[in-house]
């Protein structure tokens, strides 16, 4: 899997010169690997990288996690495929994203999302499906807003906030649950960006998020 990671990484860059604008890529390290969910998918460091190519209003991106011994398939090693499109109503951005996350221990699972952006505010509703797994898919619906911090030192802040409702997804408890995330970027050169962040989640009226807790650190380029 590591290998998939330095392949990616290195057909990436060395395309900078087709289509500079529509290509991107972003690798980070992960204390541990925090899902959608809020709850923890791997308690050890994570390398994930996404390599992405977008087209007017349209995009695709492969996703990749890798965690622990190279040589050992452990929980936080994950490819995903994704694709999607945003539609600009009025004041409104729509997205539909449509995802196969291939989970190297257990299966597979696929993910409709419908998603909404209006200013800082934005809200999804994601739809799973399990393949080869021994518990359902199911739901979760999301709302959320993000802040500009503003600047420090050449470093751009940004936070976010959003509650979610988990319909019992992935045989998780149904309820409540919440997010924050914190991150700052700043510029390498013209189109690469250096970023650190840490990501948090708790438990609102379910039981089994407790406190979960993410730091990383990440370097993106478009080409």
């Amino acid at each position: 899997m590591r290998i998939v990671h330095l392949f990616l990484t290195v057909l990436f860059f060395l395309s900078a010169n087709v289509g500079a604008q529509e290509f991107s890529l972003n690798t980070s390290v992960k204390s541990q690997y925090l899902g959608a969910n809020g709850a923890i998918f791997e308690d050890q460091p994570v390398m994930q990288t996404e390599v992405s190519v977008s087209h007017g209003n349209c995009w695709a991106s492969v996703w990749l996690s890798t965690a622990g011994d190279a040589w050992k398939v452990r929980a936080g090693d994950e490819l995903d495929y994704n694709g999607g499109c945003n539609w600009k109503v009025g004041d409104t951005t729509v997205g539909l994203l449509v995802a196969y996350y291939d989970l190297a221990m257990s299966g597979g699972a696929s993910d409709v999302t419908i998603s909404f952006e209006r200013g800082p505010y934005y809200g999804k509703l994601s739809s799973f499906a399990t393949h080869g797994l021994p518990f359902p898919g199911g739901q979760i619906a999301r709302v959320g807003r993000k802040f500009a911090l503003g600047t420090f030192h050449d470093w751009d802040l940004v936070a976010s906030t959003e509650v979610a409702y988990d319909f019992g997804s992935f045989g998780f408890e149904e309820g409540l649950f919440g997010k924050l995330s914190l991150s700052g970027s700043s510029l390498l050169g013209e189109s690469a960006k250096l970023s650190l962040g840490v990501d948090f989640s708790d438990g609102i009226t379910v039981g089994d998020r407790h406190g979960e807790l993410a730091t990383w650190v990440g370097v993106s380029r478009n080409f």
